[in-house]
């Protein structure tokens, strides 16, 4: 069986561990940008990189909370950090 490529780039592992860090709170994109030290994180390639995170993780994984921000459900923290872990694991391949 063929090993499974890393499905989150760099700025998708960024942005997973910016939430992951506050999991359970509301995090603006202003706030996600400085955690996950990604200052020219666009409006598009921030929603694109929840995008990609909801996939790994399953749709319910983030909450969206209109005009705040994201929200990674705690339910879903074990789950993140497990991936986080496993994206740490291929990048030392």
């Amino acid at each position: 069986m063929a090993e499974e490529l890393s499905p989150l780039s760099a700025t998708d592992r960024a942005v997973l561990e910016g939430l992951a860090s506050r999991a359970g709170t509301v995090v603006s994109r202003a706030t996600l940008r400085r955690l996950a030290r990604i200052f020219d994180l666009s409006e598009r390639r921030c929603e694109a990189s929840i995008g990609v995170i909801r996939r790994a993780l399953g749709d319910d994984a983030i909450r969206t909370v209109r005009s705040r921000g994201w929200m990674l459900q705690v339910e879903y923290l074990d789950r993140a950090v497990s991936l986080l872990d496993s994206e740490a694991h291929l990048q030392d391949l």
